[in-house]
């Protein structure tokens, strides 16, 4: 057996255990995982993915989640953590479909169109939980339902930083998950864990305007996304407000920008070019290939913004992100935690003593980032 390539934090420890604990006792049960953007969901993934093989080794366990790049983030996560694990692929835009390992890591959208392709599976792990809608039409509830068919009693579990829904309260309230497993989304848990530096604090900075969105109606909990654009994508307004970003954030070198619709985005990557930055666009128009591009540029630091309008709200890390600049209001609790969550995850710099209070504080006042900017 291999030995995993890094120590888990106690939380991670904590956490798997309890879900397996759950998942040995009381197997009726749909349990969920609460934990914080920044603290390591994958690898807790990772680990349980890891202990009910190790105990039942015929298992299989089906991890889907809403986006191709949390199924590269997560597969990716259990590679490093059980680099012999037995996994494949299901998703479209990653161009791999493999469905029949232990363990697969699939897209939603991709796994909806084929779900006999997955046999009988005993253990489906949802990321990014606050995802799954309790409508029977969604495809997770489509999913679900179909896999239920050649095997009724599949637990159904998830991980999530939002375990809320506007109308709902928790996600534990209806009928999709049944119990916290363990939970670590609390305020006082949060502050915890910045004192104890596993996460990175948010320096919130209030601009000099607000954008007027009062006459964008509601839809679904959120502002009408169409009517919203319109409001907010204004030269005028964007103008304003990058300039205004440009000298409050000029010390930040890793800005994720987020914006209200495609047009939106084009608009201020445009922009943000003509006034000279490296800035590059995500959204949900652009081919697979250049979106991972584009992503993979502001990861190695070869453009200092990337501009998106909901790609990187969830499950995608960039420990180096040390400016947030929000174009688009919303009025959802669960994407704005989302969103600042891509902020809180700290950068250590080398050399420092990761396993003590002291020694992660130090590494990270020693980084380049010691906070996030918002």
């Amino acid at each position: 057996m291999s030995a995993p390539a890094f120590k888990p934090r106690f939380y991670q420890q904590e956490a798997t255990d309890a879900f397996i604990d759950c998942l040995w006792n009381e197997p009726t049960e749909k349990p969920l995982i609460g934990m914080p953007t920044g603290t390591g969901k994958s690898l807790v993934i990772a680990m349980i993915c890891k202990r009910v093989l190790h105990a039942v080794p015929s298992a299989r366990i089906v991890v889907p989640t809403h986006s191709q790049e949390l199924v590269d983030q997560d597969s990716k996560a259990l590679q490093r953590y059980w680099p012999d694990a037995p996994f494949g692929v299901y998703s479209a835009g990653l161009k791999q479909k493999q469905s029949s390992m232990p363990i697969t890591f699939a897209n939603i959208q991709s796994m909806v169109r084929n779900v006999a392709a997955f046999g009988k599976q005993n253990i489906m792990l949802i990321d990014e939980a606050h995802a799954l809608a309790p409508n029977e039409e969604s495809n997770y509830q489509k999913v679900i339902k179909t896999l239920r068919e050649s095997n009724a009693s599949m637990v159904v579990g998830g991980l999530t930083a939002t375990p809320f829904r506007l109308g709902q309260g928790l996600l534990t309230n209806g009928n999709i998950f049944t119990k916290f497993a363990y939970d670590i989304t609390g305020r006082h848990a949060f502050v915890k864990l910045v004192d104890m530096g596993f996460l990175a604090p948010l320096i919130p900075k209030r601009p000099s305007f607000q954008l007027d969105v009062s006459r964008v109606h509601q839809v679904g909990g959120d502002f009408n996304q169409r009517e919203l654009q319109d409001a907010v994508n204004v030269d005028k307004i964007t103008y304003d407000a990058l300039q205004e970003s440009l000298q409050v954030a000029a010390d930040r070198r890793h800005w994720l920008i987020y914006c209200s619709g495609i047009e939106h985005v084009e608009a201020v990557t445009s922009m943000l070019q003509a006034f000279g930055e490296d800035a590059v666009a995500v959204h949900s128009k652009m081919s697979p290939d250049q979106r991972r591009l584009n992503i993979q540029r502001f990861r190695d630091g070869q453009a200092r913004m990337v501009v998106n309008d909901g790609i990187l709200t969830t499950g995608v890390d960039f420990p180096h992100a040390d400016a947030i600049i929000l174009l688009r209001p919303t009025s959802s609790p669960g994407l704005h935690v989302q969103i600042l969550g891509r902020g809180t995850r700290p950068l250590y710099a080398p050399g420092f003593d990761l396993e003590t209070v002291e020694g992660r504080l130090a590494a990270i006042a020693a980084s380049e980032k010691q906070n996030c900017l918002v």
